[in-house]
């Protein structure tokens, strides 16, 4: 009898166990969700702020490109 009562305590032991447990993976799980949400937020800055980077370096060769013309075709006239 005395091995019962041990084993119940086992028991309910274990299914705290259990309870916390996947009270943990809920958590992790709500953790990893918003993770993920402010990674794509992070994500879709980041590629904003890329293209917009990539405009500016287009800019800058036109601008290059059009100072250069004019300077070889002031050096042509000369």
């Amino acid at each position: 009898m005395e091995n019962q009562g041990h084993y119940q305590e086992v028991l309910a032991r274990l299914e705290g166990l259990k309870e916390l447990i996947t009270s943990k993976f809920d958590g992790n799980d709500q953790d990893h969700t918003r993770i993920i949400a402010r990674m794509d937020t992070a994500n879709y800055r980041t590629s904003k702020n890329e293209d917009r980077i990539i405009n500016l370096e287009n800019w800058r060769w036109y601008i290059i490109g059009i100072v250069s013309a004019v300077i070889f075709i002031i050096q042509f006239i000369k």
